[in-house]
């Protein structure tokens, strides 16, 4: 199975990429399973949230509220991916255009627009 997020193509350490934000929220929309929550983003949000007002006692507060468990592999494995909304499948912390957890965002959010994934032999 290979997973890659929308609006992304593989490149290589040596090639040289330029990427300018436009502040668009593209790269927040049709996302759905596609934007993973591991447990250090977690402890992020539920940090950063819980500074905002929000009660959250404990990470399962945030998988359960923010996230929906996909079925990556047939043995299984599964991940949180971050909930969207609305028929362009929107992430659920984009409004107006604007990242309302920027501070506290997921990795992948954060390395976009590059993605990290194995190589095919395990590297």
């Amino acid at each position: 199975m290979t997973f890659q997020l929308p609006n992304t193509r593989p490149v290589t350490s040596s090639e040289q990429v330029t990427f300018h934000c436009k502040r668009c929220g593209a790269c927040c929309r049709h996302l759905r399973e596609s934007v993973p929550l591991n447990t250090l983003d977690a402890y992020r949000l539920a940090k950063y949230l819980r500074g905002r007002g929000e009660q959250i006692d404990c990470m399962d507060d945030i998988f359960s509220r923010y996230t929906e468990p996909v079925l990556l592999h047939e043995s299984g494995f599964t991940v949180f991916m971050l909930k969207t909304a609305g028929t362009d499948d929107t992430c659920i912390f984009l409004k107006d255009n604007r990242c309302t957890i920027q501070q506290a965002k997921p990795t992948a959010c954060r390395l976009y627009p590059f993605a990290v994934e194995p190589a095919p032999d395990g590297g």
